[in-house]
């Protein structure tokens, strides 16, 4: 057997201890580096949410409100229309369909339907002193519209009958002014005296309202002037 001398004893521990630490020294490089973890983003914490009680619907009542109960009235009877008339020749109108009766004296012209006197109409006849209205009977003729005479015009005519012209109903004349309007003539005698020359003049609207109710052959009464009412006596309607 060789038997190992002191010195190389001691180099071989060293070479040993040299080794051993080494190890170490390379097992220490290759351990893994510690990691640090990014802090977590604050979470914002979420709305408590508070259930609503539920509706017991066990209380709610299945009841059908009642039906409000309508007063019923009893239909009262329409009263029946007397007639009323304004003037004493109304007793000559017929009592069935429409008339017109034009009454001199009072210088009115009234009308009716199933003799019940619905419009009084203030109107002037013919002057007397110059070429009056005669009375008459008869039915109201053909629509004539606008005319022209004596210088005037007037609108709405409905035909009458022949008289040294034509006699009419229509409304009061007029002549234009220089800017073409019209100025209608003598409105202050409708209802008031006679002044035409024998036609029968209303006032432009209740002309115009006649047209519209159609009095073509239309039954009508023109009744004598008398002369017997003063101006004071007319009615005023």
């Amino acid at each position: 057997m060789t038997r190992i001398q002191p010195a190389d004893q001691r180099r071989r521990t060293a070479a040993v201890i040299f080794l051993l630490l080494s190890a170490v020294v390379m097992l220490a490089g290759c351990a893994p580096q510690p990691y640090t973890l990014a802090p977590l983003p604050t979470r914002t914490p979420k709305p408590t949410f508070t259930p609503t009680p539920a509706v017991d619907m066990s209380a709610q009542s299945d009841a059908v409100p009642p039906t409000p109960t309508a007063t019923v009235m009893a239909a009262q009877p329409t009263p029946a229309l007397t007639p009323t008339y304004s003037s004493p020749a109304a007793a000559e109108v017929p009592k069935t369909g429409r008339a017109i009766l034009v009454d001199q004296d009072q210088q009115y012209m009234y009308i009716f339907e199933n003799g019940v006197e619905i419009r009084a109409i203030p109107c002037s006849t013919g002057d007397p002193q110059n070429h009056g209205t005669k009375a008459w009977r008869g039915v109201v003729g053909e629509y004539v519209g606008t005319f022209y005479s004596y210088g005037t015009y007037a609108d709405y005519a409905w035909y009458l009958f022949d008289d040294h012209g034509r006699i009419m109903i229509h409304g009061a004349p007029y002549i234009f002014d220089e800017n073409g309007q019209r100025i209608y003539l003598e409105l202050d005698a409708l209802g008031r005296y006679p002044v035409s020359h024998g036609c029968i003049r209303i006032h432009p609207d209740e002309a115009r309202w006649l047209t519209f109710w159609n009095p073509k052959g239309v039954p009508i009464i023109i009744t004598p002037w008398t002369g017997k009412r003063s101006l004071a006596e007319a009615p005023r309607h």
